[in-house]
C-alpha cells in the first residue's frame, strides 16, 4: 500500500469568537492555511481509496494523506466542511454513538471544558 499520512482534527472553529475560546482548537483561519499547504504538498485521498488499497493491496499515490475529523463536532460541518468542499478535497468525519445513545456529554469534552475554563496558574497546586 506504501505510505500514508494522517492528519486528525477535533476542534475547528472561530476561536475568538466561540463560547469557550481558550479551548485547545484550532482557529479556522489556521486550518484553512493548513488546508492550502497540505494540498500543495501532499495527495489528498479518500477513506474509500485508503479502503480500496488496502483491500486490493494497490498502491497509494506518493505522499498520500488522510484528513480525519473527531468527535462529531458541529464546527466541523460548519467551518472545516465549506472549506473542504472549496478545495475540492475529501474528509473523514468520525461521529461518536454514546452522545445520541446516552444524551451525556463524552468525557473528553467535560475534560476539554475543565481545562478550557480553570485557571492554569493553579494546576500544580490541586
Amino acid at each position: 500500500m506504501g505510505k500514508l499520512f494522517v492528519v486528525m482534527y477535533h476542534y475547528t472553529r472561530d476561536l475568538k469568537h466561540s463560547r469557550y475560546p481558550e479551548i485547545k482548537g484550532l482557529d479556522v483561519s489556521l486550518f484553512r492555511e493548513q488546508i492550502e499547504f497540505m494540498k500543495q504538498q501532499f495527495n489528498i485521498v479518500s477513506m474509500e481509496q485508503v479502503i480500496e488499497a488496502v483491500e486490493r493491496h494497490a498502491d497509494l499515490p506518493d505522499k498520500a494523506l488522510l484528513l480525519t475529523f473527531d468527535d462529531g463536532y458541529v464546527d466541523n460541518y460548519t467551518f472545516a466542511f465549506p472549506i473542504l468542499e472549496e478545495f475540492g478535497i475529501q474528509g473523514s468525519f468520525f461521529i461518536p454513538g454514546k452522545t445520541f445513545a446516552t444524551h451525556q456529554l463524552l468525557n473528553v469534552n467535560k475534560i476539554h471544558y475543565i481545562l478550557a475554563s480553570a485557571d492554569e496558574k493553579n494546576w500544580l497546586k490541586m
